[in-house]
């Protein structure tokens, strides 16, 4: 992970990950991430989604060359299957198209956007439990 991103999932309840246990049909197995080549501080992390993104969003304010809208996304801009921006509404119900060299999508798992960012279509959509 980069450091710039390291300190956003500090005082958000994050947990140390160590790989997957996978579980259908009454049979289950574990997926154990291949760290053997790491620093013994290496591992992924679980959290809650909302807590990151506040986190990435107060990280990017400080930034000068960021400047934070709010709004509803409704819809992604592509370009020849490229993300180029985005459509958002603001709370007065404005229609803004946004544009920029890198579009981040960060959603949640009631996502309107994942159904089209997904190919091939997901069968068994899948989530994390702490």
């Amino acid at each position: 992970m980069c450091s710039w991103n390291a300190d956003c999932v500090e005082e958000i309840d994050a947990q140390r990950v160590l790989g997957y246990a996978l579980f259908k049909d009454g049979k289950n197995t574990r997926l154990s991430y291949p760290l053997e080549k790491f620093h013994s501080d290496v591992a992924g992390r679980s959290f809650h989604n909302g807590r990151f993104i506040q986190r990435m969003r107060e990280k990017a304010a400080t930034l000068p060359n960021v400047r934070l809208e709010q709004g509803t996304v409704t819809s992604l801009l592509e370009d020849n299957g490229a993300i180029k921006g985005l459509q958002y509404k603001t709370k007065t119900g404005e229609e803004i198209k946004a544009f920029a060299p890198l579009t981040v999508v960060c959603d949640g798992c009631f996502s309107n956007l994942r159904r089209s960012l997904c190919k091939p279509k997901v069968k068994w959509p899948a989530n994390l439990v702490e």
